[in-house]
């Protein structure tokens, strides 16, 4: 099985972002309307939690970009989307400043 695609910078903003107890709830949606997600993967090593997708054209098959997740964040450091060469997400107990609402 091949790895997902990294998800580019810029192409997904939150739509929810809350910490409750030990889990970091994440709903995010697309930007452009030509764009979906699909097979969403979440990993966790050493303390980095990285999400990944596949970035598709919208069609009949894939109608959206949109995915709400559940992060625990037991023993977690930093929480990437597209892994440590994209977008950081949470680090240390606070969201990042580099990733706001657009």
């Amino acid at each position: 099985m091949s790895m997902p695609t990294i998800l580019p910078t810029g192409q997904l903003h939150p739509d929810l972002f809350a910490v409750v107890e030990d889990t970091l709830h994440l709903s995010l949606m697309s930007v452009g309307s030509g764009n979906a997600f699909h097979s969403w993967h979440v990993e966790t090593e050493n303390g980095i939690t990285s999400i990944y997708a596949r970035d598709v054209l919208v069609s009949p098959l894939y109608s959206s970009g949109d995915t709400e997740l559940e992060i625990p964040l037991k023993g977690v450091q930093e929480v990437w989307l597209g892994g440590r060469s994209g977008q950081l997400v949470w680090q240390d107990g606070v969201q990042s400043p580099h990733w706001l609402w657009s």
